[in-house]
Order: structure tokens, then sequence, then C-alpha cells
């Protein structure tokens, strides 16, 4: 049985439930409906439907490691192409959002590019590194960037600052 997160999803679908004489709808506490199947009737077979629901909750995507090599003194690094289109038959289904982390031991600049095309790039946010100390007493250097997307085409990028790494990781999720 699904979990509703959205309120406003979950009070809709339970006001439109209640007014169906398909069921009797109860409500507990842990905002999962439950539906008393002895009351149900059966639809005949075919091509009959009781109504359409809109799921407005996020798509999560897989997280992506986009690289683990350290980069030289100056080096850049450039992720690959994310075509953000899910559906390739309709222009209007698209992620939009691209969540990115890197971890480095040294400073530098974290980008998100986009392009209309996947040939002419941008940087449309950037995000120079922070320090961070662990627990252990180690420094790191840490970046984040949440962007919504405008453009079909969108990677991640970073630049490496004076001091060449000895440890580095880009990681990278895009979601709806």
């Amino acid at each position: 049985m699904p979990v509703y997160r959205s309120a406003k999803l979950r009070d809709e679908l339970v006001d439109f439930l209640m007014q169906s004489p398909l069921a009797k709808m109860q409500l507990d506490t842990s905002q999962r409906p439950k539906v008393n199947v002895d009351s149900m009737i059966a639809l005949p077979a075919g091509g009959n439907r009781i109504g359409y629901i809109g799921v407005t909750q996020k798509l999560y995507g897989v997280p992506y490691t986009d690289t683990t090599t350290s980069l030289g003194a100056d080096a850049t690094f450039i992720g690959i192409t994310r075509d953000t289109q899910i559906d390739g038959s309709s222009p209007y289904c698209y992620h939009g959002t691209i969540i990115a982390h890197a971890v480095s031991d040294q400073a530098g600049t974290l980008m998100i590019q986009e392009s209309p095309d996947s040939s002419t790039w941008v940087t449309v946010r950037n995000a120079p590194t922070s320090s961070l100390t662990n627990v252990d007493g180690t420094t790191l250097q840490v970046a984040y960037i949440e962007h919504k997307v405008v453009l079909r085409y969108v990677r991640v990028a970073y630049r490496n600052g004076s001091t060449a790494q000895t440890s580095f990781r880009l990681s990278s999720r895009v979601v709806g």
C-alpha cells in the first residue's frame, strides 16, 4: 500500500474515494488508506476507468559517482552529458533538478553546466569548496550544489585549485 507524502494529494485522494460507491474508506494515523474489500464491486473487463490521479512527487534518480580520480594542479574534470528528458516522445517531461557533491583534500570549484543541444555548454552555477574538519581531525574541502535545470542537457564539472589532489570524489544525481 503506497504512502502519500503530500498531504494535499492524500486529502484529494481521500475526498475522491469517500464520494465513490466502490469502497468504504478509512484513514489511520499512518496516513495509509485502507479499503474495505468486502464492500468493493467489480468493474467489467475492458477500457473502463474510474479516473486519473497525477502524482507530483519527485522522481529520485540513482546516485552516480562521476569520478574518484584525483586531479592535478589547475586541472578540470568534465562529467558525462545527461539528457534530462524523461519520455522521448514528449518534450514536456523532464527531470527538474541536479544535485552535485564534491569532496577533496584540496580546494577547487564545483560547477553545473547546461546545454540546449549537448554541444554548446554554459556554466550556470558554481560553488567553491569550503573547509570541513572531520571528527578525527582531518580536513576536507567540500562543495554542494542543488540546481533547477532549465535546458535539456546537463553535466557536472570541477576545476581543481593550484595544488594537486591526493583524494577526490564527485557524485551527482538528476531528480524529477
